[in-house]
């Protein structure tokens, strides 16, 4: 519910958002956590989200697209309306999401 409520602004038709991640290896379990939050305006005023954390596979870059598409998708947010991604600067995310997203 709370999610729900949160990302209602990203369903009107002229909703953009910037992504948001942020990965690390979890010291106990030795796997990888990538956080996903949003950026977008809310009734003038901008809004910043966390979304959820997603336990990855691999931290390829076809491996991250595909796990915040899937959350994307998940959440009922339009990869279309991404206008604007931030990142931890790894290597894999340089290419960028969007052009990845986009040819999928």
């Amino acid at each position: 519910y709370i999610k729900k409520e949160a990302t209602k602004p990203l369903q009107q038709p002229s909703a953009v958002y910037t992504i948001i991640a942020d990965e690390v290896t979890d010291k106990y379990s030795n796997k990888e956590i990538m956080s996903l939050c949003l950026r977008f305006m809310d009734s003038g005023k901008i809004t910043e989200i966390f979304l959820d954390f997603i336990a990855l596979e691999r931290t390829t870059g076809e491996k991250i697209v595909e796990a915040i598409l899937l959350l994307l998708k998940c959440n009922n947010i339009d990869i279309a309306k991404a206008r604007g991604q931030a990142y931890d600067g790894a290597p894999c995310h340089q290419n960028g999401l969007v052009c990845k997203a986009g040819s999928k």
